[in-house]
């Protein structure tokens, strides 16, 4: 492109008012810089959106299927294209652009928030007191992984973190960190952190991580954490009290899931045995898959009065699980149903 270049000098004698003269004049030439794919997105399974470092160039090749969609002015430096071949949610997609010299083959990925299901996002570790380090940096975490075969992208997922003395339940987005996309591949995991995750000297490599906007810290005297998907809908939660450590000390050590597609009780959590005090990113040492076990459920009825009759679960329930029961009173049955909080909170 052709850039008109000009040197002034201008002079000013008081403040409210300025003279400028004209020093020099002339025409510089530059080359535009060869063009460059910046980032890409699938904005829904058959459309995706690409980023360059400069206008987009002309003659840009794509899938024959595709349509040029023109972008948005405020927006000139995007290539938009359509009616492509339908993504599968959560799985890597190939797609070829081509311009001059470039050829380029880019994976996208599209994925569908609304198809994740429960505990397919699960509470794994937490590491609530960070001080004093055994190796790892000073910051308290949660890890988070993902059960399933597909990709999930965290964005504008949030977490509800409520102490013991919490009155009011603030869904806090979460806010994927260190130039993280925010895409979770198949069982890979990630932590929510109180603050920015440091480098440290630990054997283990540095992965993904989020925090969310206003959390700052995981009570020692328990908390109940809840992972939700962008609609609102509960995925996961966990309510964490300091006999999860049995007796270990809660300083710089932290507390593991055994069973990951297990309940959230406490008797499926132990204190991490690693020199470190923790494993994040990785799976623990005491990590492993349930045996699959039948055991009678002893049911109590108490009547507290005539209109109210509690029951007590031995062994003890999942507290958001779902519970089905058929109580006859005089051959009239009455269903009841006990349900998880598996529900939508409207996001404000």
């Amino acid at each position: 492109p052709k850039c008109i270049g000009f040197e002034a000098k201008c002079t000013s004698s008081n403040t409210d008012a300025f003279s400028w003269a004209l020093l020099n004049l002339q025409n510089i030439w530059t080359p535009l810089p060869s063009p460059k794919i910046i980032s890409h997105a699938a904005l829904d399974s058959i459309s995706v959106e690409i980023a360059w470092n400069r206008l987009p160039p002309n003659g840009i090749s794509g899938p024959i299927n595709a349509v040029s969609v023109p972008p948005p002015t405020s927006s000139p430096h995007l290539s938009i294209f359509s009616h492509l071949d339908q993504m599968q949610d959560g799985i890597s997609s190939p797609l070829r652009i081509s311009v001059g010299e470039m050829d380029t083959v880019l994976s996208m990925v599209w994925t569908d928030n609304e198809k994740v299901a429960f505990r397919e996002l699960t509470i794994t570790e937490l590491f609530v007191d960070a001080t004093p380090s055994l190796g790892l940096p000073e910051v308290e975490w949660m890890e988070v992984l993902n059960t399933t075969d597909r990709i999930i992208n965290i964005n504008d997922w949030g977490l509800i973190a409520e102490s013991v003395n919490s009155t009011t339940e603030i869904n806090r987005p979460l806010l994927p960190s260190d130039g993280w996309n925010g895409l979770i591949a198949p069982h890979e995991r990630f932590l929510i952190c109180t603050s920015p995750y440091t480098e440290s000297n630990s054997i283990f490599d540095h992965g993904y991580y989020a925090q969310a906007s206003g959390f700052s810290s995981l009570s020692d005297n328990g908390m109940t954490l809840t992972l939700l998907r962008p609609d609102g809908t509960l995925i996961d939660q966990i309510t964490y009290e300091r006999s999860w450590w049995h007796d270990e000390s809660l300083a710089a050590r932290s507390t593991n899931k055994v069973h990951p597609l297990g309940c959230g009780l406490a008797e499926n959590w132990r204190p991490s045995y690693s020199s470190i005090g923790a494993s994040p990113w990785e799976s623990s040492a005491l990590e492993n898959s349930p045996q699959i076990s039948i055991s009678p459920l002893v049911i109590s009825p108490h009547f507290r009065n005539l209109h109210r009759v509690e029951f007590t679960f031995s062994p003890s329930l999942d507290p958001i699980s779902t519970v089905h029961a058929l109580v006859s009173q005089e051959n009239n049955p009455i269903e009841l149903r006990f349900e998880n909080p598996y529900w939508v909170m409207d996001r404000l």
